[in-house]
């Protein structure tokens, strides 16, 4: 009898383990050739009525059928074609005209224009290079010995360097934007006979960057103003030497504010003297994706914690392969959570907590009540146990939202601003020092601003660099891209 026994406790566990490892190998399979969206077909056999808000399919248009038989419905079609070409690009005028022969009728008169057809072309003409001489013209009396009057040398971007601002907004915003590495840069202006080493580009970058610092004080002050900070993290790697002799993996924590800035500070490790340093004495809500380096941010007094949704779903569509009812279950109510978001995204803070306490709460309750009673029966190790535990675990952040409304249901805005830096880190594979690592930061956190404000990078790049050298510190740095933004359209007034 006992033999019986212990046979039925081992085959409960190797059944255990063996579910267990087919979720792992399912999750790998799936990271590895899946694709990477998390958004839940309308056809899943187990969620038929998922993702009907999230579809939108083209209007359907009700023709009634000439006998009073039952309607026909058309589908209302979609414009299409191409789009007018921008009006404000320079047009350069080509006229063709038929050969003089042929303009001649045959009563013997010349043929006059009567009309025209205008085909329009798209061309590219190549950016150039041009040499701009700034000539201090000497002053001297002819009759007198004086000294001959001159302006002195005037400031530039870069002291006693040879690029103007335009070329170094240029340089920074290939690589930081659109993601050219310097030596993709050397070679294109190579091209066009201008040879300028890869070397000297990263100096150029260096002294950029030193010349915008009080910017970024600037725009980290603005961000640490907020009420509401998101903050999340992404890895980078650094060379420990030039010849590639070893890598450390480092990161940049991207934070952003309610003015729509964002901020990235590097920082060689994942600890938590990253955002415990960055935040310093902050006072206010911090929405994260549960990271335990954050838990002495949390500690101190005044320092309120958010739970991302997003995040929180993310592990229940992995858990849907283990427990595809219980985990389709939470996934469609966190959809009606986000239905509800939707809804209301545009109103006031206090309007928002009104009907989130009227609708959002007793679907949280509901939520909860239901995760308590499933923990017992819950695997810890399966992907099921890791969601519920993940929720259950951060129940108080992610009930923040629903009382405040200031506060984001999930942490995507700060995602968002990360991908710009997963996109750029598969062409510049990685950073060359901790120096290279802070420069990066720094310039990501202007370029990303510059988007989320709308605002051409390489515009507001060159402004403010051409303004610097003319400028104290203290009056540089409210020249952040949302005050510039804010000046520029003062000025247009």
């Amino acid at each position: 009898m006992s033999q019986l026994l212990e046979m039925q406790t081992l085959v409960k566990t190797l059944e255990s383990e063996n579910r267990y490892l087919r979720e792992q190998l399912a999750l790998l399979k799936k990271a590895l050739f899946g694709p990477r969206s998390e958004k839940i077909q309308s056809d899943h056999p187990q969620l038929p009525f998922l993702g009907m808000e999230e579809v939108h399919e083209p209007e359907e248009v009700v023709v009634a059928d000439d006998e009073g038989a039952r309607p026909k419905r058309e589908r209302r079609k979609t414009p299409h074609g191409r789009k007018p070409l921008p009006a404000h690009l320079p047009r350069e005028r080509v006229e063709h005209h038929p050969p003089k022969e042929d303009c001649t009728c045959k009563c013997g008169d010349a043929m006059k224009p009567c009309g025209e057809d205008i085909t329009e072309e798209l061309e590219y003409i190549p950016a150039s290079f041009r040499v701009k001489e700034h000539a201090r013209i000497r002053y001297a009396c002819r009759r007198c010995q004086e000294k001959p009057v001159q302006l002195a040398a005037l400031p530039r971007p870069i002291e006693k360097g040879r690029p103007g601002p335009g070329l170094i907004a240029h340089v920074l915003t290939s690589k930081y934007a659109d993601h050219i590495p310097l030596n993709r840069q050397s070679q294109i202006m190579a091209r066009e006979g201008v040879d300028i080493a890869r070397s000297t580009l990263c100096d150029w970058v260096a002294d950029g960057y030193d010349r915008l610092g009080p910017l970024l004080r600037g725009l980290k002050h603005s961000i640490l103003q907020s009420r509401v900070v998101g903050n999340d993290d992404t890895k980078i790697i650094m060379q420990l030497n030039h010849r590639g002799g070893g890598r450390k993996t480092c990161y940049l924590w991207s934070s952003t504010g309610d003015r729509k800035e964002v901020y990235f500070d590097f920082t060689t490790g994942r600890g938590r003297e990253g955002p415990t340093k960055f935040f310093g004495n902050y006072q206010g809500t911090i929405v994260v994706d549960g990271y335990g380096g954050y838990n002495e941010l949390f500690s101190k007094k005044g320092v309120r914690e958010a739970g991302c949704w997003a995040h929180a779903r993310r592990y229940f569509v992995d858990a849907m392969r283990s427990d595809p009812d219980k985990g389709s279950w939470v996934v469609s109510e966190i959809s009606e959570l986000y239905g509800i978001e939707k809804k209301i995204r545009e109103l006031r803070a206090e309007e928002k907590v009104a009907i989130r306490e009227t609708e959002s709460e007793p679907i949280l309750a509901g939520l909860f009540e239901k995760l308590e009673a499933w923990k017992i029966d819950a695997l810890p190790k399966s992907a099921w146990g890791k969601a519920v535990n993940y929720a259950l675990n951060r129940k108080e952040a992610l009930l923040v939202f629903a009382r405040d409304g200031e506060v984001p249901i999930d942490n995507n805005a700060t995602e968002r601003t990360i991908r710009n830096i997963a996109v750029g880190r598969k062409n510049w594979l990685f950073t060359g020092s901790v120096d290279g690592g802070k420069r990066a930061a720094g310039i990501y956190s202007l370029i990303g601003t510059c988007k989320l404000q709308g605002i051409d990078p390489w515009e507001y790049l060159c402004d403010v660099l051409e303004r610097a050298p003319h400028l104290k510190d203290e009056v540089l740095a409210k020249l952040i891209p949302r005050l510039w933004k804010e000046e520029r359209k003062a000025g247009c007034d």
